[in-house]
């Protein structure tokens, strides 16, 4: 009967349990885990014609901005606020000029961000 085990195999069992309840708990999905253009879509960004998975640095939102890799809400609020006092985004290397924002942050969010121009209408 399987409720007379001897104790190794109970430990056995239990052990068992344990790594698949672990491998679960690591693999269960959270916010980082999503594909990148998933989760622009679940955030109702207004993605552009033909361009999927593009985020308009020109029109998004801060809470909109912060699906792009390493950005977060500062970084976000950062982009909104200089695209105010400094008009829109000519080219999506004029990002390095706002605060937080280097090459490395630059490189990551390049495939993913236009500024609406740069897009056959």
């Amino acid at each position: 009967m399987w409720f007379r085990f001897t104790r190794r195999e109970w430990a056995a069992v239990l052990a068992l349990v344990a790594l698949l309840a672990a491998g679960v708990l690591l693999n269960w999905p959270d916010e980082r885990s999503g594909v990148q253009f998933v989760r622009v879509e679940s955030k109702g960004v207004s993605l552009l014609p033909g361009v999927p998975g593009r985020v308009d640095i020109n029109r998004a939102t801060a809470e909109e901005l912060t699906v792009l890799s390493g950005v977060g809400a500062v970084k976000a609020r950062n982009i909104v606020e200089y695209r105010r006092e400094h008009g829109p985004f000519r080219s999506i290397g004029q990002l390095e000029n706002v605060s937080g924002i280097g090459p490395a942050t630059l490189d990551r969010m390049r495939p993913y961000v236009t500024t609406g121009s740069d897009v056959p209408r």
